[in-house]
């Protein structure tokens, strides 16, 4: 009773391929473009339909919806609506009618299609239809559109039960349980680690880069503002006049605070303004540093401006408060005295603003360069495959069959279809092998870098009992494709064409995960995957599949010779224009009506780090901007208290005194603060950057350089701001500061 709908969705694990209606060219569907789904979809969800009903647009079986950039791709400015789009290959191929044109999906949403067909059309006509068993196998998402009080708790114990009491065939009697676990669909885009993931929500958000950003924001905030309390107090000898002028005529103190404080809420206040017009002026090359389209859409949220507006009210009151009381705080006698000059303000305040400053900034270096020694440290670290030289093709959506040949009408069409793809990809193996400037060639439904989700957790030997099974992952790969990737053999064979289809090859990790003894051991033992045993015929050395995020896992390699997802191919550079056109033409000849696509491994392998590195671009963006303003605001409070110190310079000089002695008196103050905030900062930084890399299996070590590097480089930058503005007044003539004297 607390669920007043639902809807399921299915992303395939194979894609298609689309022809265009106007030249009949095919362009290919990546399964995370194709989205099945029930006809309550957009009952369920309120995204915007440009055009059509939203509650038949996916009610006949051959209905299909496309986004408005689709749209425009394939039928320009024409309306689609009842327009025909042929699909082929994958897993439903058919003539589809265009019944609806979906506005674009917002950036920040874990749904990402292109195209939204009728689950029923998938489970009834798909080419996993013919098997019964597969239309209860849950691959589904489901969204429950719940009653405004219920209970998301309640509802999954019910889920549960319902589970239980329809499922015993999959839950092994009472040895396995399965257990739901809703989430909110707001939580889905930052908070989905352990939920929805993967195919279904692709494109997610990382709450914990969230808050570093948001720290950092604060970090620049809070500099800026302590710039502010530095330079208000310390040029306190401008306004010391002032203020006795207005006290001499009746001014009130807290007329004087209001006064200040009013100063400041304008100079934040005009700050933040300038800030939305730069930030808006700016967000092209932000959105090209991060990678992503970005928009000011917050400036319509009244939630925004709320915060904003007790930022800028928080910052404006405490950025204010001291200068306000000390300036206010001035007696009027004193501070008219043409001849006494005034402190305003605790010297030791300021010294320890300065400190927390150049605290911050040390703590963001020792940050960025954390980060990038990272990056550098898992692009150089020995994968155990060689990804140099291997061009990826990607598999046909679609194997033309003959006339006479075998269709997919049953488990037996099935059979001899998979027979004649078997065949098809041996023959295309063969003839591209023939070209000098290929030297292997094999298949695997994955490359490496991509995420496979045949995960499953009840590995085991043959004499544990079932409910003792471990995780591991299984992947599909066909003969050469340890030699292909350079996977070292360390014992046993490696797969033939002579081998059954129970035969694996296991890497190190799982031949200790199981309990196999060692990789000889292994050798010629079973393993079940569920209930089916697996006769284990060689060891490979443990390779890196994804990169050093991960930890290694146990992997059992199945063989597969049908046609596969992904085709490698190791090539010589040399002559690679004319090697790739051999391939292309032995490709279009076998598998014709499907787009040839290709890319190098190893390309598409580092693209795992961009957002890596996207991360630590930004970082380093926000780092020189916090490094920037802090020695702006060293600049000026040099500037004015070496102003101040004019005389005594002087009377320096004519004692005596060198440039270099003058240089030295000007600077060590400052240069006992910047290694006393480069003390503070280790700890920060140690416990940050603890915390940082346990997201990474594989991680650089917390060395010494962590702290001199970034403090070499604060040092630096400081010692620059400072000893340019203390040459010079090391360097004025002594008569000019003594002639009031």
């Amino acid at each position: 009773p607390e669920v007043l709908d639902y809807v399921r969705v299915y992303v395939p694990d194979e894609g298609s391929y689309v022809i265009n209606p106007a030249n009949n060219k095919p362009f290919t569907l990546e399964p995370q473009d194709m989205l099945f789904t029930d006809n309550s979809f957009f009952e369920v969800f309120d995204f915007e339909l440009k055009s059509g009903n939203a509650f038949d647009v996916l009610k006949d079986k051959f209905n299909v919806v496309i986004t408005e950039s689709m749209a425009q791709k394939y039928f320009g400015y024409e309306n689609p609506i009842g327009k025909t789009l042929k699909v082929g290959g994958g897993p439903s191929a058919g003539d589809y009618i265009i019944t609806g044109v979906l506005t674009d999906f917002p950036q920040n949403s874990h749904l990402q299609f292109d195209f939204i067909f009728p689950l029923q059309n998938f489970l009834e006509f798909g080419w996993l239809g013919a098997i019964t068993r597969y239309k209860h196998a849950p691959w589904f998402a489901t969204y429950f559109l719940l009653k405004q009080n219920a209970d998301p708790v309640t509802v999954s114990q019910k889920l549960d039960e319902i589970f239980a009491k329809n499922n015993e065939e999959w839950n092994y009697g009472e040895i396995v349980r399965e257990h739901t676990s809703l989430q909110a669909l707001a939580d889905i885009h930052l908070k989905s680690g352990a939920y929805l993931n993967g195919e279904y929500a692709s494109n997610n958000g990382d709450q914990r880069d969230i808050r570093v950003f948001l720290m950092i924001a604060a970090f620049i905030l809070i500099i800026a503002w302590v710039n502010y309390i530095n330079l208000s107090t310390a040029r306190s000898l401008h306004r010391s006049k002032e203020v006795g002028v207005r006290k001499s005529i009746g001014a009130l103190r807290s007329q004087l605070i209001g006064q200040f404080l009013i100063e400041s809420f304008l100079t934040n206040i005009i700050s933040a303004f300038l800030s939305l017009m730069i930030a808006y002026a700016i967000m092209p090359v932000l959105s090209s540093l991060v990678g992503l389209e970005m928009k000011l859409t917050l400036l319509q949220s009244s939630l925004f401006w709320a915060y904003g507006s007790v930022v800028i009210f928080i910052g404006s009151l405490l950025s204010g408060l001291y200068p306000a009381f000390v300036l206010s705080s001035f007696k009027p006698i004193s501070m008219l005295n043409a001849i006494k000059t005034s402190k305003a303000g605790s010297t030791k305040v300021r010294k320890g603003l300065i400190v927390f400053q150049f605290l911050i900034s040390i703590f963001l270096i020792s940050a960025t360069y954390l980060v990038y020694r990272q990056i550098t440290f898992m692009k150089s670290q020995e994968l155990g495959l060689n990804m140099e030289k291997v061009l990826a093709v990607k598999g046909p959506k679609h194997i033309e069959v003959l006339d006479g040949g075998p269709q997919l009408t049953s488990n037996e069409g099935l059979k001899a279809f998979h027979v004649y793809s078997r065949k098809t990809f041996k023959t295309f193996k063969e003839q591209i092998s023939r070209h000098p400037g290929v030297a292997m060639v094999t298949g695997s439904r994955a490359i490496p870098g991509q995420v496979f989700n045949t995960w499953r957790n009840d590995i085991r030997r043959p004499d544990e009992p079932e409910d003792t099974g471990k995780p591991g992952r299984l992947f599909y790969a066909g003969i050469d494709f340890e030699n292909t990737y350079g996977i070292e053999l360390i014992a046993g064979d490696s797969f033939s064409p002579e081998m059954s289809k129970d035969k694996v090859l296991i890497n190190e990790k799982a031949v200790y995960a199981y309990g196999l003894g060692s990789p000889e051991k292994a050798i010629g033992q079973k393993i079940f995957t569920g209930s089916v045993p697996r006769n284990i015929v060689g060891v490979v050395k443990n390779f890196h599949w994804q990169s050093l995020r991960d930890a290694q896992t146990p992997m059992i390699l199945y063989f597969s010779s049908s046609t596969p997802r992904f085709i490698s191919i190791k090539v010589d550079l040399s002559n690679i224009q004319e090697t790739m056109a051999h391939i292309k033409s032995v490709y279009d000849q076998l598998y014709p009506g499907n787009p040839f696509e290709h890319f190098f491994v190893d390309d598409a392998f580092n693209r795992q780090y961009q957002a890596d590195l996207q991360f630590g671009n930004l970082f380093l963006a926000f780092t020189l901007l916090a490094i920037f303003i802090a020695c702006i605001g060293l600049f000026a409070l040099v500037s004015y208290s070496t102003t101040l110190r004019n005389k005594e310079i002087g009377i320096r000089k004519v004692l005596g005194a060198s440039l270099s002695n003058l240089m030295m008196l000007l600077t060590k103050e400052y240069l006992t603060l910047l290694l006393f905030a480069i003390v503070l900062a280790i700890p920060a930084t140690m416990y940050w950057a603890g915390e940082w890399l346990n997201n990474y299996a594989y991680s650089v070590g917390l060395g010494p350089d962590l702290f001199i590097v970034p403090g070499l480089l604060i040092i630096t930058l400081a010692l620059l701001t400072v000893t340019h503005r203390t040459y010079s007044t090391a360097k004025t003539n002594p008569v000019d500061s003594l002639r009031a004297e």
